[in-house]
């Protein structure tokens, strides 16, 4: 497996997005806009992640003008509720994340967060390839 460095191992950015959030909106409310302002606050903890929300259709105006306050999240606006699988489907197809995450709209990230969990899976990715390639392999 290739060694590739990440924003959190050396300080530098990152070649490739670490994370991308599925988020899928119907109807929520003000909670989407809270959902992306606590993501937003992630942005300055050093990992590189896109968000992409898929509106089903909303007609509370939950999404409506979501996309000048948070031009850096991509939207996508179905004409139908196609539901949560289709709609987390035309997300991923958008995304371009080492790892992927479905989020719900009425979700709200503790600063620091992400960063925590990223470091995270990469430890233990780390763990297991050292353990796997150190025990495992029988050349």
């Amino acid at each position: 497996m290739e060694n590739r460095a990440t924003v959190l191992e050396t300080g530098e950015q990152a070649s490739e997005m670490d994370l991308s959030i599925l988020i899928v909106n119907w109807n929520s409310g003000d909670f989407l806009r809270r959902c992306l302002e606590s993501l937003e606050a992630q942005r300055e903890e050093g990992v590189h992640f896109e968000v992409i929300v898929v509106d089903n259709a909303s007609i509370d105006g939950s999404a409506e003008g979501l996309d000048r306050l948070f031009p850096w999240v991509k939207f996508i606006w179905n004409k139908y509720n196609y539901g949560f699988a289709k709609a987390t489907n035309q997300a991923y197809r958008l995304s371009r994340g080492r790892y992927v995450m479905t989020l719900n709209p009425d979700t709200y990230l503790v600063p620091g967060c992400l960063g925590r969990k990223i470091k995270f899976v990469y430890s233990l990715l780390r763990i297991l390839l050292e353990g796997f390639y150190a025990d495992d392999l029988d050349f």
